[in-house]
């Protein structure tokens, strides 16, 4: 996934972590997270574009290593330049549903 990355690019998690800035600070905050995950299933509900941005909601079911699950609606803002690698993203979800099925 981390190639669909620019090199510098900007993870923004307004409802989860503060701005992270290259694709080594993306990966370990994604390890993180998947890391107190079994799983997580997702289907693409909507998707524009409109220039260089990208908007997308996605329907996720998501199983902690607990078994417990819960449903989330996903919405991210994409940002991508000219070669159409992700240079920011925004990530808006509902964050106490997903930490409630974490340790």
């Amino acid at each position: 996934m981390l190639e669909l990355w620019c090199p510098d690019g900007v993870l923004a998690d307004p409802v989860g972590t503060n701005c992270l800035v290259g694709r080594d600070r993306i990966r370990e905050h994604k390890e993180n997270v998947f890391r107190n995950l079994r799983s997580v299933d997702g289907k693409v509900t909507w998707v524009v574009r409109c220039g260089e941005e990208i908007a997308t909601t996605v329907a996720l079911e998501v199983t902690g290593l607990t078994g417990r699950s819960v449903s989330l609606d996903f919405v991210g803002i994409l940002r991508v330049d000219d070669s159409g690698r992700l240079s920011r993203a925004l990530d808006y979800y509902d964050v106490a549903a997903l930490r409630s099925i974490m340790p």
